[in-house]
């Protein structure tokens, strides 16, 4: 495989075929920019941006080397790929988050509800607490690039979210959130969440870790999937309670 640029490397989904060399060079562009990326936030003083923490917490900067096996290489491709996606990864991402945490309104396009009159959320009967989880949620989603949907997909994902967090535990909202999906998607769901270490056990972030986990694998789903293949429509005409985004 010849030297791949970014565009090029990160419109490649399907890993499972490819060679120890073409995993290395569809690595190459991704690690490059991603790398680049991290050091221009840590430059510009932007550490707290979420792309750069997630990436420190999940291995930090992507190597070139090192792989133990084929595998461990794949896994950094995609981990590389998740560092990229994020509207953070940028200095102009990173500063217009944080001046949305400061409550100032960006000056720039930078997709949010709250900034949209057009897609105010319905917040039905939600505590001021609930509120509070429901845009913990909401942000993160959008960091890790799960917003960018027409409006009836945006809202089908908005319902979810106040779903899980009207749900009266962190249990009950995964299993709301679980039987709202095509039992199709659920074994891809388990899997990814197990591969990112499971679900967390402990702690006051349970119910928003955990359901945030959930939704965005599932929003991963959908896209390694497409929209509705025929199997998918067809168990979807079959239990008409499930939400398709």
């Amino acid at each position: 495989m010849s030297r791949l640029n970014l565009t090029q490397a990160m419109a490649i989904d399907d890993l499972r075929k490819k060679t120890w060399q073409e995993l290395m060079d569809i690595l190459a562009p991704i690690r490059d920019a991603a790398n680049k990326r991290l050091n221009r936030l840590n430059e510009a003083g932007q550490t707290s941006a979420p792309a750069y923490q997630a990436a420190m917490e999940s291995g930090g900067k992507i190597y070139g080397s090192k792989y133990n096996s084929i595998k461990e290489l794949k896994a950094e491709i995609l981990r590389g790929k998740a560092i990229i996606k994020y509207k953070t990864s940028t200095v102009t991402g990173a500063k217009k988050f944080q001046k949305r945490m400061n409550g100032q309104k960006p000056t720039g396009k930078f997709f949010s509800d709250e900034w949209d009159p057009d897609r105010v959320p319905d917040y039905g009967d939600l505590s001021p607490s609930q509120i509070g989880d429901y845009w913990k949620i909401m942000h993160k989603l959008q960091e890790l690039g799960q917003t960018s949907l027409s409006s009836e997909m945006y809202n089908s994902m908005k319902a979810l979210v106040r779903t899980a967090v009207s749900s009266a535990s962190p249990e009950d909202a995964v299993n709301n959130l679980m039987n709202s999906f095509p039992a199709a998607s659920h074994e891809y769901i388990m899997n990814e969440i197990s591969q990112k270490g499971g679900f967390v056990t402990e702690g006051e972030t349970m119910l928003v870790d955990n359901a945030l986990a959930v939704i965005d694998s599932y929003l991963n789903w959908r896209t390694e999937n497409g929209y509705l293949g025929n199997e998918n429509e067809k168990e979807t005409e079959e239990n008409s309670d499930f939400v398709w985004l």
